[in-house]
C-alpha cells in the first residue's frame, strides 16, 4: 500500500555501534523537542499511543519494512543493535498518524553496517517520515 511505502537505506559507517545508538537517541529527541512536539507526544500518549523508543518485532515491524532481518544480504546474521522509535506529529497525534523509524547495525569488522528504515503511517505524513530518515542518514554517514 502506497501510505505505509517505507523509505529504507543501507550505510556503511565507521562509526562505533554505542555511536549509531547515541545518534538515534539524540536525532528522536530533537524530532521530538519544541513546545508543538512535545504536545503531539502527550497527545499521542493520552490517546493510547506511545511515541518514543521501542525495540522492533521481528514478526510485524520487520514485515512492513520488507524483511531486513535474516536478509541474505545481510549474511543471515542478527543485527548486533536495533532499536526503532515512532514519532507522532502534531496534526495527527490523536489517530497515531506520525512516523516510525526502525535502525539496525551490524558489526563488519572495521565498520558497520547500518539500515535505516523509515515508514509514515499515512500518505500525509510522507514528509515528516523523509525529513527524519533524512536527518538520522547524515548522523550515520
Amino acid at each position: 500500500m502506497l501510505t505505509n511505502r517505507p523509505y529504507e537505506q543501507v550505510i556503511e559507517t565507521q562509526l562505533s555501534v554505542q555511536e549509531c545508538a547515541h545518534n538515534f537517541k539524540e536525532i528522536v529527541e530533537i524530532a521530538m523537542s519544541g513546545f508543538k512536539n512535545r504536545k503531539a507526544a502527550r497527545m499521542a500518549e493520552a490517546a493510547g499511543y506511545n511515541p518514543g523508543f521501542y525495540k522492533p518485532q521481528a514478526d510485524s515491524s520487520l514485515d512492513a519494512f520488507g524483511g531486513v532481518l535474516g536478509d541474505e544480504a545481510n549474511g543471515g546474521d542478527s543485527p548486533a543493535f536495533e532499536i526503532a522509535a515512532y514519532v507522532p506529529t502534531y496534526s495527527g497525534c490523536l489517530q497515531g498518524e506520525g512516523a516510525h523509524i526502525h535502525m539496525y547495525v551490524w558489526e563488519r569488522g572495521s565498520s558497520r553496517e547500518v539500515i535505516i528504515s523509515s515508514r509514515p503511517t499515512s500518505r500525509g505524513h510522507r514528509l515528516h517520515a523523509s525529513k527524519l530518515h533524512g536527518r538520522m542518514a547524515e548522523a550515520l554517514a
